[in-house]
């Protein structure tokens, strides 16, 4: 039971051949990488825009005498992680458990002396939330005489100075290149291309897609959505279709997402979830972390961290999310009522001046 003839263009680590309403960020990318000494780039916007679709299309285009290393910061999302999956890039050879960071970097240092060298830091806010900017300052320190570019791939929208210690920024001085979001007609682009390359013929219809893009305008839930439905259904899709698979698609899409968290991450969404009225104070939400803190046997953090933290989880497409109306919007409206991940009763209409509130108590 499935519309699904190839499912390869549905997967989000599918690299289509073009880039939709991208020709100016992929420019400016292609135009820094092809320089003769690499420069350091923060690649910046909001998750579902397309920065790591264009950091792995333009990586297979780099002259030949540059190296590449691509390093997924939710899985390695520490410094010895990151450094593991970087040696092991660089020789070819798996890195021992047991190498200590110190030996790590020396055997790194020693390698990257030969050949310029690219380093991409994808969803790199993963990695500065858990463990601070320790990786970018040794980076950053032997990128000079080795002829190295960083690639910080990030969904920040604050600038990177708010995230890392000056020093270190002040030795990056990286390039900004920005993506924007996407519109609800540009989402409508992306998943149409990708179910004509997926789907049987005529197994979608036209409103189903319309109303799709509107609800989402996130390609990343977007074609999750689209994969859950085209896997669980013979007929073709319709809106209605779409409605009645929507609450699980959601489930598993956030599931995912979350799985990805760290610890703390995971506790203060579970302290959020406990409040039925909203918006609630810093006080509370911290408090109420604590009391999770205290029933899991993890040592909470300082107000400053979980604001940090707070700010991170709101990177997420619908982590914080408005309770959802039963009528879908008008065509014009972009704002389509969707049911939101977390169910209406849990849902929490974020205040930005809680972040705030936390961050100088």
């Amino acid at each position: 039971m499935s519309l699904v003839d190839n499912q390869r263009p549905l997967q989000p680590e599918y690299v289509p051949g073009s880039i939709t309403d991208r020709e100016s960020e992929r420019k400016a990318l292609k135009q820094a990488l092809n320089s003769i000494h690499l420069p350091n780039i923060l690649l910046h916007g909001p998750r579902g825009t397309g920065k790591t679709l264009l950091t792995r299309q333009l990586i297979t285009q780099l002259e030949d005498d540059i190296q590449h290393h691509y390093i997924d910061c939710i899985h390695h999302d520490t410094e010895h992680k990151a450094l593991r999956k970087l040696h092991t890039s660089i020789t070819g050879e798996d890195t021992p458990q047991g190498f200590h960071t110190s030996k790590l970097q020396r055997k790194i240092e020693k390698q990257l002396k030969h050949v310029r060298h690219l380093i991409v830091l994808d969803e790199a806010d993963f990695l500065l939330q858990n463990n601070g900017n320790s990786l970018l300052y040794y980076l950053s320190r032997i990128n000079k005489p080795a002829n190295l570019g960083i690639t910080i791939v990030s969904a920040h929208t604050a600038s990177l100075q708010s995230q890392i210690d000056e020093r270190t920024y002040s030795t990056l001085q990286p390039r900004r290149i920005g993506t924007e979001p996407y519109t609800s007609e540009q989402v409508y682009q992306i998943l149409s291309e990708r179910a004509r390359q997926s789907l049987e013929p005529t197994s979608l219809h036209h409103e189903a897609l319309t109303y799709l893009a509107s609800a989402t305008e996130n390609t990343k839930l977007g074609l999750h959505w689209l994969r859950h439905t085209a896997q669980n259904t013979s007929q073709p899709i319709s809106e209605e279709t779409l409605k009645q698979t929507q609450k699980q698609a959601h489930h598993r899409f956030t599931e995912r997402t979350r799985s990805h968290h760290t610890d703390h991450h995971r506790t203060l969404y579970k302290a959020i979830q406990d409040f039925d009225d909203y918006p609630v104070n810093s006080g509370q939400i911290y408090t109420t972390y604590r009391e999770h803190c205290r029933k899991r046997d993890l040592k909470p953090l300082s107000n400053r961290r979980i604001s940090d933290y707070i700010q991170h989880l709101k990177l997420h497409p619908n982590t914080f999310s408005k309770p959802a109306t039963t009528e879908p919007a008008p065509p014009n409206d972009t704002a389509v009522g969707i049911a939101p991940v977390i169910p209406p009763t849990t849902a929490l209409v974020f205040n930005s001046s809680i972040a705030r509130s936390i961050r100088t108590t």
